[in-house]
């Protein structure tokens, strides 16, 4: 995975980043274990940017 700074905060962030508000039910349901193998499975490969926020998507 490559990283990039954020600025000048001291972080280095992943450059592919995971789009978690669907681990929030804002699109449909889904299991908690589901999301819990998605994140592990980014985390494992090296992503470390994860986006929240429920307002994508939503019209």
């Amino acid at each position: 995975m490559r990283y990039r700074d954020l600025g000048t905060t001291g972080l280095s962030v992943s450059v592919l980043g995971f789009g978690a508000s669907t681990l929030g039910n804002v699109f449909g349901k889904v299991g908690a274990s589901s999301g819990e193998r998605a994140v592990r499975h980014s985390v494992d490969r090296g992503i470390n940017l994860f986006d929240v926020s429920p307002y994508y998507g939503i019209t």
